[in-house]
């Protein structure tokens, strides 16, 4: 048998003989009906089966109740850390979690059919948040400095994690370091970057870029052109993400060359997959789950009324037996 498609507040109306008013009393339970009227709509939407629509739903309360996130890329240990921990501080609230991704995400968040937005995606532009803060959403950023009433900011403290990098090569008598970094204008990588210049600079020790993607590959063709060169003695490798740390790793397996004797090498994001490595992989570590859970309890700060906030990620050394 042939379903029947599925009907409108304004036909049950006609069928009910009432107001559509009236029908939309009985639907959300207001109103002052009587108990025959009510339960006639009722069952005339229930053999129907009627199904509110969302977008009116929403736009009659201006409330959604959808937090969305906007990130980069989905793969990998990262983003499902991130990913459990924004929706856990979500599913307190009682809200549900978009997450948003590629070409077709702005699309999605121009119709605004979120109450407020957490974004790690360097492709979104400043002026697209501003955009959406001018039509009153509330935005928690995690890649920028974004200072206005309806951002909160909460990044990682890039510069701190760097300092436990430096402290360790200051145990070494090695004259450069090696840093592979990630494409210029990230803004984590920028902020490595600029934390190595910084401490560089004070202790006069020259350091050789090299310019990776943040992915495996970049990182596996970086150690092929380093060890490439005529160049002997220990190579002190700074990746400044896990992925392209794997990279040399891999690398260097394949040469038969030795941590300790050919390179000590350290990577940035403390991914639990280093640890299971033998050798492991020495790593700076920060919980992605805090991050992803402050970032949605800020969130719900803002619209609840709450000032905006700036927050640092705290890292730490993860030690591994690449490193020194």
């Amino acid at each position: 048998m042939k379903e029947k498609a599925l009907v409108g507040i304004k036909a049950i109306a006609q069928e009910a003989g009432v107001a559509i008013s009236t029908v939309s009393c009985a639907l959300n339970n207001t109103g002052n009906l009587s108990t025959a009227t009510r339960e006639r709509v009722l069952a005339i939407a229930r053999r129907h089966h009627y199904q509110p629509s969302f977008v009116a739903k929403s736009l009659k309360r201006q409330q959604t109740g959808v937090i969305a996130l906007l990130l980069a890329s989905f793969d990998g240990e990262f983003y499902s850390d991130l990913i459990m921990g924004v929706e856990s501080s979500l599913r307190e609230a009682g809200l549900e979690l978009m997450i948003c991704h590629g070409s077709g995400a702005q699309r999605v968040l121009s119709e605004g059919l979120f109450d407020g937005l957490i974004i790690l995606d360097g492709q979104f532009s400043n002026e697209m948040i501003l955009r959406l803060v001018e039509r009153g959403k509330k935005i928690v950023v995690l890649d920028r400095p974004f200072p206005h009433a309806s951002v909160s900011q909460i990044c990682l403290n890039n510069a701190q994690g760097c300092g436990f990098v430096w402290q360790d090569l200051m145990k070494l008598e090695t004259e450069r370091f090696i840093c592979i970094t990630g494409p210029l204008g990230n803004y984590d990588g920028d902020q490595r970057r600029l934390a190595i210049e910084n401490l560089s600079r004070e202790h006069a020790l020259a350091v050789d870029w090299y310019e990776g993607n943040f992915s495996k590959e970049s990182g596996y063709l970086v150690a092929k052109e380093i060890f490439g060169k005529v160049s002997s003695g220990l190579k002190v490798i700074f990746a400044f993400n896990d992925n392209m740390a794997l990279g040399v790793y891999e690398y260097m397996r394949e040469q038969s060359l030795f941590f300790g004797e050919d390179a000590v090498l350290i990577g940035f994001d403390g991914l639990q997959i280093n640890q299971y490595l033998q050798p492991s992989l020495a790593s700076i570590g920060y919980d992605r789950r805090f991050w992803g859970y402050q970032a949605g309890k800020s969130l719900l700060d803002l619209l609840a009324g709450k000032e905006s906030i700036s927050l640092e990620i705290d890292t730490y050394l993860v030690s591994g037996a690449s490193w020194i």
